[in-house]
This record gives C-alpha cells, sequence and structure tokens, in this order.
C-alpha cells in the first residue's frame, strides 16, 4: 500500500491545502464576518467600506466578496474541498472609491437572500401544517437470547411525518416501544 500521508498533514488536509490555508484562501464556511471585513480593511484606506459591510450578513458577504479560487483534498477520505478568496473585483472596487457599485452588489445579493430565507420558511410552515399520511408498516423486532435469537415479523399503524414513523394514538409496536423508530416503506 502506498502511503496516503506523504502530501499529507496529519490525516487533516493535503499540504497544498495547508499553503492556500496560508495564501489566504479557505473553503467558504470558514469565512466568518470577520475574516471577510480583515480582507475589506486590506484595501479600505479610512474604513468606510467596512461600515458598508457590517450591514450585511455574512451569507450575503460570503456571495459578493468571494471569489472560487481552487480546491484540494482534505480530511483522510480525500475529499474534494473547494478554497475561496477575497474577490478582486470588489478589492479594485474599494481601491478606486466605488462605493454605489459595491452597495448595488450588496443590496441585490441581500434580496436574493431574504427571497430565499422567505421561501425555505414558506416550505418548512407547509410542510409542517401537512397532514401526516398513516400506513401500515411491516418491520422485524427481536427476541430470545444471544445464543437463540428468534426473529419476529410484525405490522403496525403509524404516522410517517419527515421519514420517521410514529405509532398511531393508542397503539404501540411490539417490540415494546412507543417512540419513533425509522423505517423503509415498501
Amino acid at each position: 500500500m502506498w502511503n496516503q500521508n506523504k502530501g499529507y498533514v496529519g490525516s487533516k488536509m493535503s499540504v497544498r491545502a495547508s499553503e492556500a490555508y496560508e495564501d489566504g484562501k479557505m473553503p467558504k464556511s470558514k469565512w466568518s464576518k470577520a475574516s471577510i471585513l480583515g480582507s475589506v480593511l486590506d484595501y479600505d484606506k479610512n474604513d468606510k467600506y467596512c461600515d458598508i459591510f457590517k450591514k450585511y450578513p455574512v451569507a450575503v458577504l460570503r456571495e459578493v466578496a468571494l471569489d472560487y479560487s481552487e480546491w484540494h483534498h482534505t480530511s483522510s477520505y480525500f475529499n474534494d474541498t473547494y478554497f475561496y478568496e477575497f474577490s478582486q473585483d470588489i478589492a479594485e472596487k474599494i481601491m478606486n472609491d466605488q462605493e454605489e457599485e459595491i452597495i448595488e452588489l450588496l443590496e441585490n445579493a441581500k434580496k436574493e437572500y431574504n427571497q430565499k430565507q422567505s421561501e425555505e420558511k414558506a416550505r418548512k410552515k407547509a410542510e409542517a401544517e401537512k397532514e401526516p399520511e398513516v400506513v401500515t408498516i411491516k418491520y422485524s423486532y427481536w427476541t430470545g437470547t444471544k445464543r437463540w435469537p428468534k426473529k419476529h415479523d410484525a405490522e403496525a399503524k403509524a404516522m410517517i411525518k419527515n421519514g420517521w414513523a410514529f405509532p398511531v394514538e393508542g397503539t404501540y409496536f411490539k417490540d415494546g416501544t412507543a417512540k419513533k423508530k425509522s423505517f423503509t416503506i415498501k
């Protein structure tokens, strides 16, 4: 077997991924509001744009101020992780004092973000208000001892909600539980 750690720093990330961190590139989820504002301060002479960027949520700042730069392997499973860097377009607009264009970009991104949030909220509300489906499920449970186990097949009426089966009021699953169970419905 070949040595998987030759190009790895421990078992967490590749050597090139750690070099990307040193160059200021990170996965999108690692870019906090503070790190984005720190990058803005690198180009902002008088904190004018830092005050503008502070008004927006981090999800909006990530969409406007970050550009995809490269991907690297991370974890012991060699996952592909996408790395982002501070946008050179935004940096140029800050240095050229194009305040209106930056505010327009941020406002458009904020509208899209708010729209997605309201759609997600409406979807969750509709899902919560949806009447749960009542079905008859077949499941197996085990009795007996470790040496002589016995498999039993049973049926029960249950409500299906978000992929879980809950016993219908007044019934129990035959293995003695009245709690939710995970089932595959056939």
